[in-house]
């Protein structure tokens, strides 16, 4: 690429070559900003999927698979495949036919929900403590049952209320419910229902019924996405997890996302929303715009979440899918792809 002559100075003439920089090494890959995007793991089975996934202190990241049973995996960023290990299996998990939400419940701490579809008494809570080894000092975390929701039929994303009480919130897809889990006594109530977290009336098909579905928490507010509805909201939320005032949408996503899915939170409110194929922004002011992504575009192709890394890494998207069919055509396994922020920055800069 060659380089503009820009009257600039200082920072901002050393700016322009970072950007420039980036742009560069992007476009030598392929289409810029899907070489932004570096696929650091996926399965080699085209009918494994991944459905959710969290971030550790050091860097690992963890992450559920929707079938063909509960477990909790882990691989490294760093060394993608050959780090992949289990650390939860599926007789921890009580022999459930998926894992769905995770979230960091204390410092290295993470909650998980399990259960069977649309079978109610199935779906529960585990936490998973990597700062205490399981008995014997036998490698692996500690794997805990805490809380069982009988009257759920899709318990789904998961949200911690901060990291010292316990508290977690949940979204019922099904019933279209926010519920407040407390993982130290055992017990859970619904906060919030109604028209705003139930999916479109009459939806039939399986993904059309989902209503609320992913949730992160930032401040004093949970947000959310109504996959049936096409929106992203935010709820106003106590200190201790209990519903504030009335539920408002931040975006309307019906332009550009088919069936929004989960949802990555930075510091600044600024949303990133995987599903349907893209990551789409919305800006703390509710501004939307289509990341990356696309039909045809393999780099977030099934995407089903998002995560941003930490520390160093906080300007890194963590994206995972399920099984995707590329062009209608492929099967692509499972995977997980890194996505670095300030070179899609840079592309959107020129």
């Amino acid at each position: 690429m060659h380089y503009l002559i820009r009257p600039l100075h200082g920072l901002a003439f050393l700016l322009a070559l970072f950007l420039d920089s980036l742009r560069a090494s992007a476009s030598n890959a392929t289409t810029c900003p899907e070489a932004c995007g570096s696929r650091i793991f996926q399965y080699g089975d085209p009918t494994y999927s991944i459905e959710n996934l969290a971030i550790r202190s050091n860097g690992a990241i963890l992450f559920t698979p929707p079938f063909p049973a509960a477990a909790l995996y882990q691989v490294s960023p760093t060394t993608g495949n050959s780090s992949f290990e289990t650390v939860a299996n599926n007789v921890q998990l009580g022999n459930a036919s998926f894992a769905l939400g995770i979230t960091e419940l204390y410092p290295d701490v993470f909650a998980v929900i399990t259960g069977t579809l649309n079978q109610t008494g199935t779906f529960k809570i585990h936490t998973v403590d990597f700062n205490v080894q399981t008995e014997g000092g036998s490698k692996g975390p500690q794997v805990k049952l805490t809380n069982e929701v009988p009257e759920a039929r899709l318990l789904n994303g998961l949200a911690a209320v901060d990291q010292e009480s316990g508290v977690l919130l949940a979204s019922e897809s099904y019933l279209g419910e926010v519920l407040r889990i407390d993982t130290v006594n055992g017990k859970h109530s619904v906060v919030a229902r109604g028209a705003t977290y139930e999916a479109l009336p009459g939806a039939t098909e399986a993904a059309a019924s989902i209503g609320i579905n992913g949730i992160r928490k930032l401040g004093g507010s949970l947000y959310f996405l109504n996959s049936s509805k096409k929106f992203f909201g935010k709820l106003g939320v106590d200190a201790k997890g209990y519903a504030v005032g009335v539920p408002e949408v931040v975006a309307n996503l019906t332009a550009v996302q088919a069936l929004p899915d989960d949802v990555a939170l930075a510091e600044d409110g600024k949303a990133f929303i995987a599903g349907s194929d893209k990551i789409v922004e919305v800006s703390s002011q509710g501004k939307v715009s289509v990341l990356i992504g696309g039909e045809g575009v393999a780099t977030v192709a099934g995407d089903t979440s998002a995560q941003l890394g930490k520390g160093a890494k906080s300007s890194t998207l963590y994206v995972t899918s399920g099984i995707a069919p590329l062009n209608g055509v492929d099967q692509v396994p499972g995977f997980i792809e890194s996505l670095d922020l300030d070179c899609v920055a840079a592309c959107r800069t020129y």
